[in-house]
């Protein structure tokens, strides 16, 4: 294991170019960093190495300048990534099996950006993303394991977006605001505080809301078996027109905001048996 710093001194962006590291390209179970000060250009040629699996991925606070670009993310594996810099980082995943004994990688943005600290795709599962501070895009069509936004401060210091494309397993929201997209897949959605948006009728299992603002705009998900235990906290259902939610189980702390067109399958009071 090396540690590498990317300096970018030929000032073309080209990864695979030795000139533009302080002493050799990274390779397999390196620590890469991308420094805050001795940066001429920033890394945006030559982004994929998807037979490269590097221990650790860094951005320091205080880096300005973007990894990658849209239509050429760093693609990699990697079991341990931070971005605390304020460009955008945009990343690829890719196969973890194609690495004997390699990790699924854990996530992590503490980012002061909050236009877009970070769009995070891939080929294959993450075993972890955590969204601490920054507006970030989780787009992996393979499936997040588990995504926890958990801002230090204030909620909207961590924002984060799940589009129509991607699969997340299970989301914890702890204080941030999750916006979840018609179309998207997040399996399992809980909220301890801050405030979901959810446009997506593709949620199954148990979703439980202990605190906060849970926006329901979601359309007939009759049928899939989703139950909403609204524990504490508020559920707003008053964007939602015709569609029908699901069992709702409805503690004594709770709150909800009932739209003109949205009812439930069921709904029942925590601690009891009768029908509401």
């Amino acid at each position: 294991m090396a540690l590498t710093r990317w300096t970018g001194a030929l000032g073309d962006g080209d990864w695979n170019q030795v000139g533009n590291w302080n002493s050799t390209v990274p390779g397999s179970a390196d620590v890469v960093l991308f420094p805050k000060d001795g940066v001429t250009s920033a890394p945006s040629v030559n982004m994929t190495h998807d037979t490269i699996g590097f221990d650790q991925v860094i951005v320091e606070r205080g880096t300005t300048y973007a990894i990658g670009t849209s239509g050429n993310p760093l693609a990699t594996v990697v079991s341990y990534l931070l971005h605390e810099g304020t460009g955008t980082f945009y990343f690829n995943y890719q196969d973890a099996s194609a690495y004997a004994g390699a990790e699924r990688g854990h996530i992590v943005v503490r980012s002061p950006n909050q236009s877009l600290a970070a769009v995070i795709a891939g080929d294959d599962a993450i075993a972890q993303v955590d969204i601490i501070e920054g507006n970030v895009t989780v787009n992996n069509t393979n499936g997040v394991a588990r995504l926890f936004v958990r801002p230090d401060n204030l909620p909207s210091q961590a924002r984060v977006t799940i589009p129509s494309t991607s699969l997340v397993i299970e989301t914890v929201n702890d204080g941030g605001i999750v916006t979840i997209e018609s179309g998207a897949n997040p399996t399992e959605v809980h909220m301890i505080s801050g405030k979901i948006v959810n446009s997506s009728a593709a949620l199954a299992s148990s979703n439980f809301i202990l605190g906060g603002t849970w926006d329901q705009r979601v359309v007939d998900i009759t049928g899939i078996g989703t139950s909403l235990f609204l524990l504490g906290g508020t559920l707003d259902t008053t964007n939602v027109v015709g569609a029908v939610l699901g069992d709702l189980y409805i503690g004594s702390r709770a709150t909800i905001l009932r739209g003109a067109g949205a009812s439930f399958v069921n709904e029942y009071e925590i601690g009891g048996t009768d029908l509401i």
